[in-house]
């Protein structure tokens, strides 16, 4: 057991020399429970705790760890020591908030009757919730041993479907839609039928450069234009007019349609303070891929549409009067997956350009994917 003596104290103080400020927190408590007071286990912790430290730094090299040996050392206060006592989902919680880490593993090592029973879990303290849960029974010695290496590595397995060192980087949608369409319907009547045609053109351009900063922060830009026009022609007839004349008319309807917004809409807030409406994560699955959902909303913007109609046959010149446009507010809100896309969280750079086809009917839609994300360090 010398050599793990050696290797958890080399550790130690590596942890404690290259601390940097920023960086996602890990702490680690450890547990010794069982037959002679629980000293059996404690003779694997050294070892244990070195594995998953190594298995920590090597998968995301990111975090900044501290354990329940190192706070020892340098808290002497019985009241944190009682804290750091217990080994349950709420102790961790206090832990969480005594010394601010994101994520708590936990490692208990308990021998009785020969036997050792090696577990180790790890929870996301923002949520509180355990992301990751590896157990292993083997007996007492050198397969307690391996049995502590199989936990470790499938602890480190499980983690790899989680963003723990955060990835930063651009990533940039563009959606083009454009529709050409032209029908023709036809109703009959006492003096005929009246029939419609219908010319609509219209195309718009959405496209979002957004950012992702850290696990939650985003920020960037959206623009949106969209110009529509659509003519209508019907020729009746047997059309009534107001004045109560009654003849052939030809009534002809222009509509021009224009929206334009900019900008992200900053309505969500974080840390007392107002932010862009932007969230981007990353969800790594066991399958070696990943996926990415990106939330973004714009600031509101205007639509504006104008409608020009007139009339030949029967009837006077009021029968269609000049409309004001109408103007109306719009929002343009994003809420989609990317992916999946081949990757894991060890992966240092994560990156994609792609064009979709989302054509239906006579709508044509292209949709352009490019991002590079970059892991932090």
């Amino acid at each position: 057991m010398k050599r793990h003596l050696l290797i958890f104290f080399l550790f130690v103080f590596v942890g404690i020399a290259t601390v940097e400020a920023a960086k996602p927190k890990v702490f680690i408590q450890t547990n010794a429970a069982g037959d002679e007071d629980g000293k059996l286990a404690a003779s694997y912790l050294g070892y244990f705790e070195s594995l998953i430290f190594n298995g920590l730094k090597e998968n995301f090299p990111c975090v900044e760890i501290s354990s329940t040996s190192t706070i020892s050392t340098i808290l002497q206060h019985e009241r944190v020591r009682a804290l750091l006592g217990a080994g349950d989902d709420n102790a961790l919680q206090n832990i969480a908030g005594a010394i601010g880490c994101e994520y708590l593993v936990s490692l208990k090592v308990t021998v009785k009757n020969n036997t050792a029973l090696i577990v180790a879990f790890c929870m996301d303290a923002k949520k509180a919730k355990t992301i990751a849960r590896a157990t292993e029974n083997a007996a007492h010695g050198e397969a307690g041993l391996n049995a502590m290496e199989k936990v470790s590595k499938n602890l480190m397995e499980q983690l790899k479907e989680y963003e723990i060192c955060p990835y930063e980087g651009k990533v940039t949608l563009e959606v083009k839609s454009e529709k050409e369409d032209n029908r023709t319907t036809s109703i009959p009547c006492q003096n005929g039928s009246v029939t419609t045609n219908v010319d609509q053109h219209w195309n718009s351009t959405l496209k979002w450069k957004l950012n992702k900063n850290d696990l939650r922060r985003g920020d960037g830009d959206v623009t949106y234009n969209l110009t529509e026009k659509t003519d209508i022609i019907t020729n009746d007839p047997c059309y009534v007019c107001k004045n109560g004349n009654k003849g052939f008319a030809k009534i002809t309807e222009n509509i021009e349609v224009e929206g334009k917004t900019q900008g992200l809409s900053n309505e969500s807030v974080s840390e007392g303070q107002k932010v862009a409406d932007c969230r981007i994560k990353i969800m790594f699955l066991k399958d070696g891929t990943y996926t990415i959902l990106v939330k973004a909303a714009s600031q509101k913007g205007k639509l504006k549409t104008t409608t020009h109609k007139k009339i030949e046959g029967p009837c006077g010149g009021d029968e269609f009067p000049p409309e004001p446009p109408r103007t109306n507010e719009i929002e343009i809100p994003l809420d989609i997956v990317l992916g999946p896309y081949k990757g894991s969280a060890t992966d240092k750079v994560l990156s994609q350009s792609e064009t979709k086809d989302l054509s239906v009917g006579k709508e044509k839609n292209t949709l352009k994917i490019d991002f590079t994300l970059s892991r932090k360090n």
